[in-house]
């Protein structure tokens, strides 16, 4: 009788011991997927609104006259100082080679949407409202549209891993 209690008390203690293993492993891997995978995914999307979003928005309401072009280069600052801090951070996150080749495409297109947005800033601070149409007519999606691409791929490559 007490081999067989001896036997169970060894059994629950070796199923408890595996059930702890299980929840500490479990634990690491959710831990990982909020870390390398939900965190980017928000720094990325921050990114990508702020350009696909506050770029655009700002200089069509610049252009219409609801905002000024002081209010303009305050808002184009907000969006280089939380891009620029976003992607530092994504960029320290743990990446496959798959996702180091997607994020090498999107920061390449980061300094031609950066010359477009000094370009942008120029005009502004001139109070050049010709230059300001044209640019929204002609340079801005052409340069913005690649840089949110690129950044969309890394979003769906964030969601396929961490699927």
């Amino acid at each position: 009788m007490i081999a067989v209690f001896a036997a169970l008390f060894v059994a629950i203690a070796g199923m408890a011991g595996v059930a702890l293993y299980s929840n500490s492993q479990l634990t690491r891997a959710l831990a990982s997927v909020y870390v390398d995978r939900v965190e980017p995914l928000r720094d990325l999307k921050e990114i990508s609104d702020a350009y696909a979003v506050e770029i655009v928005d700002t200089t069509h309401k610049t252009r219409a006259g609801t905002v000024t072009p002081k209010e303009a280069l305050a808002s184009i600052a907000h969006v280089r100082e939380v891009s620029a801090q976003n992607w530092r951070t994504y960029m320290a996150t743990f990446m496959d080679d798959r996702e180091k080749a997607l994020a090498t495409a999107a920061a390449a297109r980061f300094a031609a949407a950066g010359a477009a947005v000094d370009e942008l800033e120029k005009i502004l601070r001139a109070d050049d409202r010709v230059r300001l149409v044209e640019f929204a007519e002609k340079r801005m999606y052409p340069t913005i549209d690649p840089l949110t691409g690129a950044l969309d791929e890394l979003i769906k490559y964030q969601v396929a891993i961490a699927k």
